[in-house]
């Protein structure tokens, strides 16, 4: 990319640039716009979130958990209502659960209760 003249009218700033087309063309259609101006202030846009998305990464910093990777797991089931465990586990919270055959626990109609 070349910088070439430069005009400032209001907070912008017209400039001349040289741009290579397929780069151009490439970036239109990742971005999903249409002119050249629009994907340019896109991509720099784009290019500040990033930078300001590491920046925040890198301030979180590291941790140890204090579970393993398995317990995280079913915490998530648990809280996502995902079965986690056995016909024992959703005996347990009062779900019934399909048995070997297929069908409903005893006295279940379609899970109405009725």
């Amino acid at each position: 990319m070349c910088m070439g003249d430069t005009h400032q009218t209001g907070t912008a700033v017209r400039r001349t640039v040289v741009i290579d087309d397929t780069l151009l063309r490439e970036a239109q259609r990742a971005l999903g716009t249409g002119s050249i101006r629009a994907t340019i202030e896109r991509s720099l846009a784009e290019a500040i979130r990033q930078r300001r998305l590491r920046a925040f990464a890198d301030a979180l910093g590291t941790f140890q958990m204090a579970m393993t990777r398995e317990e995280l797991l079913d915490q998530r089931r648990r809280e996502a209502g995902v079965g986690s465990g056995g016909p024992e586990a959703r005996e347990a919270r009062g779900v019934q659960g399909r048995g070997r055959s297929g069908q409903r626990g005893r006295g279940s109609r379609g899970g109405r209760g009725e």
